[in-house]
């Protein structure tokens, strides 16, 4: 866990060093899931690891935005869909989150969250969507 509003923090950082937040959740999925813990409790990592990806699309730099796109969709691709669909059910998410998971875990969405200008584009096409227009 990281203390919010600490200059120190990782999570504050726009640089390379966003990185290394990626491995951190790819450490701690990896353990909660060869422990074998409970689907909910695996729930609450996905939030948490969500959370900080939709925060961190918008506030990485674009020089760095390519690699951690890609790191995160590694990340989301390597994580069983069966704990994505226990999150959705625990949590009553909708199709706005759901259809962003998608784009994180496929080879061709994905690449359209690499840039910014998109990202902003697609967000404007989900609010759309949301508000079903």
């Amino acid at each position: 866990m990281y203390r919010i509003n600490t200059p120190s923090q990782i999570t504050a950082k726009v640089g390379t060093s966003r990185l290394q937040v990626v491995s951190v959740f790819a450490s701690t999925l990896a353990f909660a899931i060869e422990d074998d813990w409970d689907e909910n409790d695996i729930a609450h990592i996905i939030t948490a690891m969500l959370n900080f990806t939709h925060w961190s699309l918008d506030f990485t730099t674009s020089d760095v935005r390519k690699t951690f796109v890609g790191k995160l969709h590694i990340l989301y691709k390597s994580i069983p869909y069966k704990y994505f669909k226990a999150y959705y059910e625990k949590y009553n998410i909708g199709r706005k989150q759901k259809l962003f998971v998608f784009a994180l875990r496929s080879s061709l969405f994905n690449k359209f969250l690499k840039d910014h200008v998109n990202t902003k584009y697609a967000k404007a096409k989900l609010r759309k969507l949301r508000r079903g227009r």
